[in-house]
């Protein structure tokens, strides 16, 4: 059974969806997971709130778009007893790849969305 409910809006630094019947600790759990799964560590965890990354940013720096570096971070809110909201915002710009680093920063939100929206 997917969670799911909708997408709740999204802009070029944030993604926004709602999900139902589930608790903000179970949702918290199924994106670690699929972070986790798609190489990325926890680097701050603060009040449920985390952050991600995936790569090396220094690697980043020194070789440009030859090297992928993401950073999110994750907030879960609750909207009411059983509905989530779940934000992912962007926490990089992808500017020290260039043109093609940024680019990447947005299709990786954009492939991370439509994995969430599986839950």
């Amino acid at each position: 059974m997917t969670h799911f409910s909708k997408d709740l809006g999204s802009s070029k630094d944030m993604i926004s969806f709602s999900f139902k019947t589930i608790s903000k600790q179970d949702l918290y759990k199924k994106v670690e997971e699929i972070l986790l799964n798609r190489n990325y560590k926890k680097i701050k965890n603060t009040n449920g709130n985390s952050t991600y990354e995936s790569g090396n940013r220094v690697t980043r720096i020194l070789l440009g778009a030859f090297v992928k570096y993401f950073k999110f971070h994750v907030i879960i809110n609750d909207i009411d007893d059983d509905t989530q909201e779940l934000r992912i915002v962007r926490a990089t710009s992808g500017m020290s790849g260039g043109l093609i680093g940024m680019n990447q920063v947005t299709k990786e939100m954009t492939l991370l969305a439509m994995e969430f929206k599986k839950i």
